[in-house]
């Protein structure tokens, strides 16, 4: 069942002028199942941050963008945020919030944004499934950087949304605590029957933690499939413009690759 529907999504660089104007993404489109976790990935400047900003509703696009059945344009943002939830690269500012009273933020938009339902099962469930429990009465500002992710990731979860988006959900974290985050969020998008998108510059994580890879190039989709597909030279030299070296790995059974 199709949940997310792209189709011929261009986004220009405002504020120039039309000859001097380019387009950031071009006539992108794809449709995206229930249930479905897919990883983003491209060189710098591709254009995944700007796509998961038209999903959202924060850009003004041309094309369409249909979300069960309804154009998200059409939608007002109290709608668009009971269906879609966003985590950011990186909190520019932490806020002075308990961890608690951060997950509770996520229930705003099914309360018309004027008071959090802190007894709502849904914040709960958030923060059972982050294995947050003990951290619930923490400062968000004395927790280390993959605690904090998992803080955001769980305020998305109590949105109850259909459709998770995170820009880079990794950035930033040592290795252990990389793999961690994103088995969770595998594991999430089966149990709350949930699609995600996660934008990742770690070819091997997208190959290892997502059912399929979308790349852009220079604003384009380049390519769309399954890690098999994904994992040539030349599938990686038309998203990157570069030779990489694909090592054989007999414990995951897919090569991991690395820049040559």
């Amino acid at each position: 069942m199709t949940l997310l529907s792209l189709k011929k999504v261009t986004y220009h660089a405002p504020f120039m002028a039309p000859e001097k104007s380019r387009a950031i993404l071009q006539d992108v489109s794809f449709d995206l199942k229930r249930a479905e976790c897919v990883a983003l990935i491209g060189p710098n400047g591709a254009g995944k941050t700007t796509l998961l900003r038209c999903i959202l509703g924060l850009n003004k696009f041309l094309g369409d963008i249909i979300l069960e059945d309804r154009d998200i344009s059409a939608m007002c943002p109290t709608q668009r945020a009971q269906r879609i939830a966003y985590v950011p690269q990186a909190l520019e500012h932490i806020p002075d919030l308990s961890v608690r009273e951060l997950i509770e933020m996520g229930r705003y938009c099914h309360n018309d944004y004027a008071v959090c339902d802190s007894s709502h099962p849904s914040v709960y469930r958030a923060i059972e499934q982050l294995d947050l429990l003990t951290l619930c009465n923490r400062s968000l500002i004395s927790l280390s950087g993959g605690e904090r992710q998992r803080c955001l990731i769980a305020a998305a979860l109590a949105q109850d949304p259909t459709l998770l988006l995170l820009d880079e959900p990794t950035a930033f974290l040592d290795p252990g605590v990389r793999e961690d985050i994103l088995r969770w969020v595998t594991k999430l998008s089966t149990e709350r029957d949930m699609s995600v998108v996660f934008v990742t510059h770690d070819i091997n994580a997208a190959a290892s933690y997502s059912e399929r890879v979308i790349a852009l190039r220079a604003g384009q989709l380049v390519f769309d499939g399954t890690a098999t597909f994904l994992l040539n030279q030349q599938s990686l030299s038309q998203i990157y413009s570069r030779d990489f070296r694909l090592i054989p790995d007999p414990i995951r059974n897919i090569p991991v690759v690395v820049a040559a």
